[in-house]
């Protein structure tokens, strides 16, 4: 073999590893990790009574993002914590325009400060060597749920929304904090028959959407 054709099987070879390296599937950013330990630390401020009860001042955060849905996009976050030797996670699902909007060029848009309709959904989460699943207890709320996005720093806090009656002359009003049902793991929101009151969750509160930074409220623009 010449000089001259072994180095172009030297290069031919160098350019057919990287592009076997350059096929391999990138990992999902949006798939579970085997633990919560694996998820960044952020501040939260967070008070549960029911059924689960305690407070919590820092979670795992799973995301804190805006997604497509449809021709729309819809806010999602997405935390772990722990409670005694029990892990939970609670989501948070806009899905309606603002309730009460901050001053903002775009206010229809999730990603943008303000006051979003939305779902809240707790889950227990059950976590062993093979990874996490679901737990047997999970709580929801009907589309009444209030989620604030804050801007500096990014956070998420919890409210819930009353309508007037009609003719809906009048403005909603926003409570701090939401209940949640109990409600079967594999939905995403309370039964047609309302569980009994102590089966309810009471939460309100606030996290953080990054990892070292001090916890601010959402409220602010």
């Amino acid at each position: 073999m010449s000089r001259s054709a072994g180095v172009l099987l030297l290069v031919i070879t160098l350019v057919s590893g990287c592009t076997v390296l350059d096929s391999k599937p990138t990992p999902n950013p949006d798939a579970m990790p085997k633990s919560p330990l694996d998820l960044p630390l952020v501040a939260a401020d967070l008070s549960l009574s029911g059924p689960v009860d305690g407070h919590v001042s820092r979670v795992r955060l799973l995301d804190c993002k805006v997604y497509p849905a449809g021709i729309a996009e819809s806010f999602r976050s997405g935390v772990l914590f722990q409670i005694g030797d029990q892990w939970y996670r609670l989501t948070v699902l806009t899905s309606g325009d603002p309730v009460l909007p901050f001053v903002t060029p775009s206010p229809k848009a999730p990603n943008v400060p303000g006051k979003y309709r939305g779902v809240a959904l707790l889950d227990e989460q059950l976590v062993g060597p093979g990874g996490m699943a679901l737990g047997d207890h999970a709580w929801g709320g009907n589309n009444n749920a209030v989620i604030t996005i804050g801007s500096h720093p990014k956070a998420v806090s919890l409210a819930t929304v009353i309508d007037p009656a009609k003719p809906w002359r009048d403005p909603v009003v926003v409570v701090d904090g939401v209940d949640l049902e109990a409600r079967n793991p594999n939905t995403t929101g309370p039964g047609p028959t309302a569980p009994p009151a102590e089966q309810t969750v009471h939460l309100k509160g606030t996290w953080s959407c990054e990892s070292g930074k001090s916890l601010a409220s959402p409220r602010s623009s």
